[in-house]
């Protein structure tokens, strides 16, 4: 592999990916199209050409943006050890690209002088998947009927890796802390200018600001949280997340992670070998509870935003499912009561602990950006999802069960300052 690795698919040359693939028999390739609007990677579909015939892969590789490469190097190792050691057990129980080749820079720091190794120099190769399938549009959304389809999907991932420590206490999947939330604590300005962000930015678009805590109820938790947010923090790890490392999850399986096969590929000859939906993005998997995969797939995915007043019943199909493909989920037992904890717990995390991780990213981007436009129009349906869970009452009553100061007396306010 060639000493230089191209920090953008301009800098993809014929030696490099024959040498990644495996393939000295191509004799060109050419970028068929880019893909730039990831967070942290890029992908590009690569048209190879050889004496056999003509083919093309998908490449994913880091951003190039120093901010980006340094924010998010350990994803970019996160998914690479996934597509190079979990990729076989992983695509047993959940339909994802295929095809797979990794290429992680090497370097070290030692007396040889070499360099330590860029962890954002990854490049993956994977099927391409574009001539059957689309990416799903997160701010578009998704049926109520795909929604129920994933959860099947998702019940038979997470009862594959159900409490399998072989997999589960590997490093690099290790759940860790809340440390968005330690960090909200840590500088607890971040949480107002975010909120002042969504509320006034002009470039969210004309029209399109939103209030992230729209209701006295929601205005409420948000101020117990800047009261008392060391002891939420605390009774979350210690009472939730520490008893809840049950099985591998994803960590980002929104819509717009989610390829769906087209109508014209599904009715064509041989289409019922082909899975209707395909799971990418594997930078943010680790062993953590179901109710947090479930508030990814579910709290921003409907197209109808009243299909949000059915998450419980979806909740209720995926223990269903769960159980029956998992005993030991059900002999546990993993009760609807832990599973819609888990889910509250994880929606609160992600509501407030967003803040940390997306603020600074959001601030830096121009108007026009898709971010912008997505995250006014997914806003609402994580509150209309919170609304429906009872995100608030939860953190009240939380605050109130741990006895901290005023925590009855806050129900009535209606200012987030």
């Amino acid at each position: 592999m060639e000493r230089h690795f191209p920090k953008s698919v301009d800098e993809v040359t014929l030696e490099f990916v024959s040498a990644l693939l495996g393939r000295p028999d191509l004799s060109a390739t050419s970028v068929e199209k880019v893909f730039s609007d990831g967070v942290t990677a890029d992908c590009a579909i690569l048209r190879l050409s050889a004496p056999s015939g003509d083919s093309s892969v998908m490449l994913k590789y880091a951003k190039n943006s120093a901010v980006t490469r340094k924010m998010a190097g350990c994803l970019y190792k996160k998914e690479a050890f996934m597509y190079s050691d979990l990729h076989g057990r992983v695509s047993k129980a959940l339909p994802i690209p295929g095809s797979v080749e990794v290429f992680a820079a090497q370097g070290s720091s030692g007396d040889d002088g070499t360099a330590a190794a860029d962890p954002a120099d990854v490049i993956i190769a994977m099927e391409d998947l574009s001539a059957r399938y689309d990416c799903m549009d997160a701010v578009k959304g998704i049926s109520f009927e795909d929604g129920a389809h994933l959860t099947d999907l998702v019940a038979g991932f997470h009862a594959e890796f159900w409490n399998d420590a072989s997999v589960l206490e590997i490093p690099l999947c290790a759940s860790g802390k809340a440390f968005n939330l330690q960090k909200l604590i840590d500088e607890p300005a971040i949480l107002d200018r975010w909120h002042n962000l969504f509320l006034t930015d002009s470039r969210m678009g004309e029209g399109r600001n939103v209030d992230l805590f729209p209701t006295d109820k929601y205005k409420t938790m948000v101020r117990l949280w800047k009261k008392h947010g060391p002891a939420i923090l605390t009774d979350i790890e210690e009472r939730v997340l520490k008893n809840r490392k049950l099985t591998l999850i994803h960590g980002d399986m929104t819509p717009s992670n989610v390829m769906k096969l087209r109508n014209s590929c599904a009715e064509a000859d041989g289409a019922e070998q082909l899975s209707k939906f395909r799971i990418i993005d594997w930078q943010t998997y680790r062993s953590g509870s179901p109710g947090t995969e479930l508030v990814q797939l579910l709290s921003i995915a409907f197209t109808n935003i009243e299909d949000l007043d059915r998450l419980p019943e979806l909740l209720e199909r995926y223990l269903v499912s769960l159980h029956n493909r998992c005993p030991a989920a059900r002999e546990l037992p993993y009760t609807m009561d832990m599973l819609i904890e888990d889910y509250r717990t994880s929606l609160f995390i992600m509501q407030i602990g967003l803040s940390a991780m997306m603020g600074p990213i959001l601030e830096s981007l121009p108007a026009g950006h898709f971010l912008w436009k997505a995250v006014s129009t997914l806003w609402p349906r994580y509150v209309r999802a919170g609304e429906v869970m009872d995100l608030p009452g939860y953190i009240i009553e939380m605050c109130g069960r741990l006895g901290l100061p005023d925590a009855e007396a806050e129900a009535g306010g209606s200012s987030i300052q």
